[in-house]
């Protein structure tokens, strides 16, 4: 098996997050600041929040550690392994 990290064409291993004021709270509230950026009220940004997961796709670097990556914007952005700091492959981009 190759160690390279590669962003799969399809769904890699992903993982739904449900934040909340308890459980995470300081990512929790950086989350409603910027639904409130867009537009919304607090109280209309911590229901989505609350009530709307939020999916990570899961990353087990060799020899480092697992991370993870807010899965909507992966098709769109790069993505740099944290540990190193170099781009990943995505599955699609060698074909």
């Amino acid at each position: 098996m190759d160690n390279e990290l590669i962003i799969p064409a399809d769904t890699g291993d992903t993982l739904d997050i449900y934040l909340s004021p308890t459980t995470y709270p300081v990512a929790f509230e950086r989350k409603v600041r910027c639904m409130m950026n867009s537009g919304l009220s607090k109280e209309e940004a911590e229901g989505i929040i609350l009530t709307t997961p939020i999916q990570v796709e899961i990353f087990y670097d060799i020899d480092r550690g697992l991370f993870a990556i807010e899965s909507e914007p992966i098709g769109y952005i790069p993505v740099f392994n944290p540990f190193t700091g170099e781009e990943i492959k995505k599955e699609d981009e060698d074909k």
